[in-house]
């Protein structure tokens, strides 16, 4: 049935004066819709100047029209040549219930002129009369239809709640999810249902055809052998290779493993936690060696700096460091218990990023008591190292997927696009702006609820932390913890280049992520910088004015209330304006155009780029269980030498790392999951959602055309898009491959958080 235009008879008879109207309505895709062959659809046109057709004139229809997807074409006439406003409603016959109808857009087509104005609904049309300006683009105060615009806000509350299904500290979300965010049924059969089949199928059958892993180079059987097998991630051959290098003591050379470890900071799915190190001390303070070991912590880094001490690495800025000692302290977690580990990396003569030590606990936690706790570095025994990197690797995903991922992407936009379904009308320029960047949020996480979330899923079956670490995880970064943790801040984390100052990393090599998210964001800064001053003529005392946008800042800022959701805020921390602002005689929250446009631009590029970074390279990642764990078994290294059967130390091997490592069945799980998450929507023939490319336009001329704010984003992003296409190829003729990084290339981003 989609996109079929449906031509319905001439209807009305022309007078003396009178135009003759084109009318196409394209009915949305939503489900829930029940029209069909139950009503009648009702219509009047509204000159510039009040006067009407004065007839509602209706059509009566049996059910072969305005089916989801379709097109339909009548004919309307009416005794003056423009058309400023439709009204349309929906007549109910006989005893049906409520009937519900989406439409998208309706264009008018003046037939002698051939002159199009175009009307974006974006509604449920119900018997209710709607009355819809052409472009319905307007700031409150200048809107004619306010009691109308006053009336949808109101609804919105009442379909879209915050509620919170846990005791707090989280992003506030709702428990309903309208159908008017659904998925379109080819959109969830080519990226959900089929994918989701097929790798089904391998979990459950890839175990039945491969032999056990008696070592760590069977872990090889399960990628690229035969129908059934996974696609093999970037880093197997490399540790296939090294792998099979191990010498007669047990050793082999882990230069290339360091890199792929050191490089997941750089370009991989958790690119946004690594800092530079401003203080020798601090890090003397946060990494101390165990009592009773002789030498300094400069003996022990020295050699892996180029001779350098701690002092002269801070000073020429060559250190840098990913922290968890204080953000996974303690976390509660379903298997056995995570690490809370401090890693350092140095930037050596080549530009090159690598690893010089981890400790995996502070000298003062819990787990580190009775043990070494020591520090790991290069120089330790080959699977003594490689198990450290692990457990360090398996922290990182926990807060990768807790943090990074789901809680401040996911989650924290959703309530934000609560928040502005609560208070801005579709009608207002800025709802149009932002729509396209929330498109299939909502069900994208109240599938994320549904099968990874609850208990006994995926994230409770095969991730150490399970849901209850998970959530508390996301607790102590959106509120902070202990004084230690800094919660995450919408003005600082949320938007990059503030970002990439608080973390001091603009002069660290090779971080392509950074360089690729800046042009992103200054991309759409850009459309929102344009689409705000254009909005408001440029003046701030417009902004002020705002009453809806104003409410929307006010929810976000007002703290979350979970014991009473119909009265919360969102309790976004670090938000543009920082504080609200009492000017002539009432609070103000976006106080000027920069407010407004920094918000903005931070909310569309989470949704966009800082979800594509962390989410389209999981599978990469987590594809294999060495490279990047989400689950591991039993205890991590309490010294630098293993246990033999009478608890005296022994030299690590390969069995060491396969006791730690989960079943085939659980790592096929972890595949499974992450290869669906990696799948990028924008590739949907049907349903083409890259940045910049809109499914659904929001924002029009009043002909129905592209304004030029979108027109020039998109041409921004295609030049961008080419730029990073023609570096890659560079790169792969010059054999770098391991620089190569695409996932922010815009043909690669989606609209919204769609996956």
């Amino acid at each position: 049935m989609g996109n079929r235009i449906s031509r319905l008879r001439q209807w009305a008879t022309l007078s003396d004066g009178d135009h003759q109207f084109q009318i196409e309505i394209a009915t949305g895709e939503y489900g829930g819709q029940n029209i069909v062959g139950k009503g009648n659809v009702c219509i009047r046109l509204w000159n510039v100047d009040g006067s009407t057709n004065h007839v509602s004139n209706i059509f009566t229809y049996s059910g072969r029209y305005f089916f989801k997807g379709s097109k339909n074409i009548l004919y309307v006439s009416a005794p003056f040549e423009r058309i400023d406003q439709i009204e349309i409603w929906i007549y109910r016959a006989g005893n049906n219930p409520n009937l519900n109808w989406f439409v998208d857009t309706i264009t008018c087509t003046e037939a002698q002129s051939k002159k199009k104005t175009l009307f974006p609904m974006g509604r449920w049309v119900t018997m209710r009369h709607q009355l819809i300006t052409a472009v319905d683009s307007t700031l409150p105060l200048d809107d004619r239809n306010a009691e109308r615009r006053h009336e949808e806000i109101f609804m919105n509350r009442a379909f879209f709640h915050f509620s919170q299904p846990f005791a707090g500290g989280i992003p506030t979300m709702t428990n309903v999810l309208q159908t008017s965010e659904t998925f379109s049924k080819s959109y969830f059969f080519n990226v959900f249902l089929m994918q989701g089949f097929v790798n089904k199928i391998k979990q459950y059958l890839l175990p039945l055809f491969t032999r056990k892993w008696r070592h760590l180079t069977d872990i090889d059987n399960i990628y690229g052998r035969c129908c059934l097998s996974f696609e093999k991630p970037p880093s197997v051959d490399t540790y296939m290779k090294v792998l099979k290098t191990e010498n007669n003591e047990g050793q082999f050379d882990q230069t290339e493993l360091d890199k792929i470890f050191a490089t997941q900071r750089l370009t991989g799915t958790n690119p946004t936690v690594i800092t530079r190190v401003e203080s020798a001390k601090d890090i003397e303070d946060a990494m101390r060696r165990p009592d009773g070991v002789e030498g300094s912590l400069d003996d022990l880094l020295k050699p892996h700096m180029e001779e350098n001490t701690l002092e002269e690495a801070v000073e020429k800025e060559l250190l840098y460091k990913v922290d968890y000692t204080n953000t996974l302290a303690d976390v509660p977690c379903k298997t056995g218990f995570i690490a809370a580990p401090i890693a350092l990396f140095y930037v050596n003569k080549d530009q090159d990023l690598i690893p010089v030590a981890i400790q995996l606990f502070k000298k003062d936690h819990p787990h580190s008591a009775g043990r070494d706790n020591p520090i790991f570095t290069p120089d330790d025994d080959s699977y003594t190292w490689l198990l450290a990197k692990m457990w360090f690797n398996n922290a990182d995903a926990s807060y990768h997927e807790s943090a990074s991922h789901l809680g401040f992407t996911h989650l924290i936009m959703e309530t934000i696009y609560i928040a502005l379904q609560q208070t801005v009308s579709i009608s207002h320029p800025l709802y149009r702006l932002m729509a396209p960047h929330f498109r299939y949020l909502m069900n994208v996480n109240s599938i994320a609820w549904d099968l990874l979330l609850n208990k006994g899923g995926w994230v409770d079956t095969e991730m150490n932390i399970g849901v209850e670490g998970m959530l508390e995880i996301i607790r102590r970064k959106f509120e902070g913890f202990q004084g230690s943790v800094e919660p995450w801040r919408l003005h600082v984390e949320g938007n990059i280049e503030n970002d990439i100052k608080n973390r001091k990393v603009e002069n660290l090599p090779k971080y392509t992520f950074r360089e690729d998210a800046k042009a992103v964001h200054k991309i759409i800064k850009h459309y929102v910088t344009k689409t705000v001053e254009e909005s408001y003529n440029r003046d701030p005392a417009n902004v002020r004015d705002d009453y809806e946008i104003q409410a929307w800042g006010k929810m976000l800022y007002d703290p979350s209330n979970p014991a009473d959701p119909a009265h919360s805020g969102c309790g976004i921390k670090g938000l543009a304006f920082e504080h609200p602002k009492e000017i002539d005689g009432q609070m103000v929250y976006f106080q000027t155009l920069e407010h407004l446009i920094d918000t903005i631009t931070s909310t569309i590029y989470t949704c966009s780029a800082a979800h594509a970074a962390v989410n389209f390279l999981q599978y990469d990642n987590y594809g294999f269980p060495l490279n990047y764990p989400a689950l591991l078994l039993g205890d991590p290294p309490r010294s630098k030498a293993g246990l033999g059967p009478d608890n005296q130390k022994v030299q690590r091997t390969a069995d060491d790392i396969l006791q730690a490592l989960p079943t085939k069945q659980q790592t096929l799980g972890t595949m499974n999951i992450t290869k669906i998450l990696s799948n990028k929507a924008t590739v949907d023939k049907d349903d083409k959602n890259n940045l910049g490319n809109f499914p659904i336009q929001y924002q029009f001329t009043h002909d129905g055309g592209v304004p030029e704010n979108v027109k020039t984003f998109k041409e921004s992003l295609y030049e961008l898009s080419l730029e990073i296409d023609k570096r890659n190829k560079e790169l792969e003729h010059d054999k770098k491959y391991d620089e190569v990084y695409d996932v922010l290339d815009p043909a690669h981003i989606p609209n919204s958080i769609s996956i």
